[in-house]
């Protein structure tokens, strides 16, 4: 007997976030509150850019090149999916002091976030032959 009363607390655990983190790059960002934290973008940060900007993530109408805010609301979502709870006006504040290094490490973790062109290509290729041998 260890000496504790009663049922253990247990923290909920979001299945998806531990397949995400292993599955999907991450990448470390300081902000200007001292605070560091993984960015790490998953379907459903795409998807809540999508609702917010009403930008097509996928096929072309999103540029950081053009504009600061689509940087500033990905970076925003990131930071919501890892729990943090600044709103987006928080996070722009709070990025301006380390704001080159968060443009480069937010367009690193988006691009990686996308499927590359030879993956696509090898993802066409394995479609073809489900196709044929079915």
């Amino acid at each position: 007997m260890d000496g504790r009363v009663g049922p253990m607390p247990v923290e909920p655990i979001s299945p998806a976030r531990p397949i995400a983190e292993k599955l999907i790059k991450t990448f470390p960002i300081s902000l200007d509150d001292g605070t560091k934290w993984s960015i790490i973008i998953t379907i459903n940060t795409l998807c809540e850019f999508e609702k917010m900007t009403g930008k097509d993530i996928l096929f072309g109408s999103l540029t950081f090149q053009d504009s600061i805010t689509n940087l500033r609301t990905l970076l925003y979502l990131c930071l919501r999916e890892q729990g943090a709870q600044y709103s987006l006006e928080e996070v722009g504040k709070l990025a301006t002091g380390h704001w080159t290094l968060i443009q480069v490490t937010m367009i690193s973790a988006y691009k990686s976030a996308m499927v590359q062109e030879e993956d696509a290509m090898q993802i066409e290729l394995l479609m073809g032959e489900l196709k044929a041998a079915s």
